[in-house]
C-alpha cells in the first residue's frame, strides 16, 4: 500500500512539474526594440542631392507563445526618417520620408542551451510612407506631400538570452520588403535588440 502511495506521489509531482515547465514556455509575451534601419537607394539621385539614413528605429511588440517552439506575433514599427538633401545651386531642397509598419506573423524558436533561443519570423506588414519635400528657388518656396500606403511580407532570424523567467533579451535582424510602387528604395534591412517580458 504504501508503495502504491510512494508512486502515486511521484506521478503528482512529475505531473505538476510538467505543467509549471509548460506554463513557463507559453504565455502572452510584450516586448520593445531599436535599432538601425538600412533601406538602399535602387536609383541614383539626381546631381546634388545626398541622402541621410542615421535615424534610429523603433517598435513594440506582442503576441501569445504556444510553447516553446511556436507563437504569434502583432506589433507596430516605426522605420525612422530619410533625409535627401539639395543643399546647393539655383534650386535648393530637402525632403524627408517617414516610414511606419503594422506586423502580424508567427515565429518558430529552438533553445540551443538552457538560456539561449535562436528563432525564425515571418508574416505581413501594413506599411505607410510619408514624404514632405521643400524646394526654394530665389523667394519662392514650394512644400510638397506625397503618403502611399500598402501590404508586403517580412521575415528575420534572431537570437535571444533570458535573464530571468519573464525576461530576455534579443538580437534581431529583419528584412521587410520594399513597396512596390516607391521606385525608390530597396528592402528595409532592420537589426535591433529588444527586450521581452513575459506574462
Amino acid at each position: 500500500m504504501k508503495k502504491v502511495q510512494f508512486a502515486a506521489a511521484i506521478a503528482t509531482l512529475a505531473i505538476s512539474a510538467s505543467t509549471a515547465a509548460l506554463a513557463q514556455d507559453s504565455g502572452l509575451f510584450v516586448s520593445v526594440g531599436a535599432g538601425r534601419p538600412s533601406t538602399p537607394i535602387i536609383n541614383a539621385l539626381p546631381t546634388g542631392w545626398t541622402s541621410d539614413q542615421s535615424d534610429i528605429a523603433f517598435g513594440i511588440k506582442g503576441g501569445y507563445s504556444f510553447s516553446k517552439y511556436f507563437g504569434v506575433e502583432v506589433g507596430y514599427q516605426d522605420f525612422g526618417d530619410v533625409s535627401l538633401n539639395k543643399p546647393t545651386g539655383s534650386v535648393t531642397g530637402s525632403s524627408t520620408i517617414h516610414g511606419t509598419g503594422w506586423m502580424m506573423g508567427g515565429y518558430a524558436s529552438y533553445p540551443v542551451a538552457s538560456d539561449v533561443d535562436v528563432l525564425a519570423r515571418a508574416g505581413w506588414y501594413e506599411w505607410s510612407i510619408r514624404q514632405t519635400s521643400r524646394f526654394t528657388s530665389g523667394a519662392n518656396t514650394q512644400v510638397d506631400t506625397f503618403k502611399e500606403t500598402g501590404t508586403d511580407m517580412y521575415f528575420g532570424l534572431g537570437a535571444s538570452w533570458k535573464l530571468s523567467t519573464s525576461m530576455a533579451v534579443g538580437l534581431n535582424w529583419t528584412r521587410f520588403k520594399a513597396p512596390t510602387n516607391t521606385g525608390i528604395f530597396g528592402a528595409t534591412n532592420l537589426v535591433d535588440v529588444s527586450l521581452m517580458h513575459r506574462f
